[in-house]
């Protein structure tokens, strides 16, 4: 298996809340960061923390939420609950950490991405529409979270799962052509 350079990382830290349905609504990110893999294809993302809530509702049980792109290749997604279904801790109910303290599971760990079964169309038969809403990019309430992801942002802007309008580039600055 070579290592992939250039991938790019996202984590996010989505803050949810109840809804009269019973499924979560998504209040907002508590976090989010990017970084791309290195040429031995290893990436960081620094601890942070803590943050006061400004969103309201509470941090979901997957977090953080990861996910993992390279053109030519499907997405990945990883959170710590796909984790604990996969590999569970003695003492943890449900596959749930229940510690204020949190941390990704796949520390240390090697992500494996498989080749998309046609590159000219990779975003169409891929989850990248799952990214996309992972990251919350409905930005309805104007969020300017999109400045923490540019590199990510550019992908799902020509995959055409965001709109550009929908960046409010007039309030939140304009998009860093740099991130390409």
């Amino acid at each position: 298996m070579a290592p992939i350079p250039g991938a790019i990382v996202t984590a996010n830290w989505e803050l949810v809340m109840g809804s009269l349905a019973g499924g979560p609504v998504v209040q907002g990110q508590m976090w989010i960061m990017e970084t791309e893999s290195d040429e031995k294809g290893k990436a960081f993302l620094p601890a942070w923390g803590p943050e006061p809530n400004r969103h309201g509702g509470h941090i979901r049980d997957a977090d953080p939420q990861m996910f993992v792109y390279r053109a030519g290749y499907q997405p990945v997604r990883l959170d710590n609950f796909n984790r604990f279904m996969q590999s569970p801790k003695p003492g943890t109910p449900y596959g749930f950490s229940l510690d204020s303290l949190r941390h990704s599971l796949w520390d240390g760990e090697t992500i494996k991405l498989s080749k998309a079964t046609n590159k000219k169309y990779a975003y169409l038969n891929t989850s990248l529409d799952g990214v996309a809403a992972g990251l919350d990019f409905a930005l309805g309430g104007g969020s300017c979270d999109w400045k923490l992801l540019p590199k990510m942002t550019i992908v799902l802007l020509d995959a055409h799962l965001v709109h550009r309008e929908n960046l409010r580039e007039d309030r939140c600055g304009a998009l860093d052509d740099r991130a390409r």
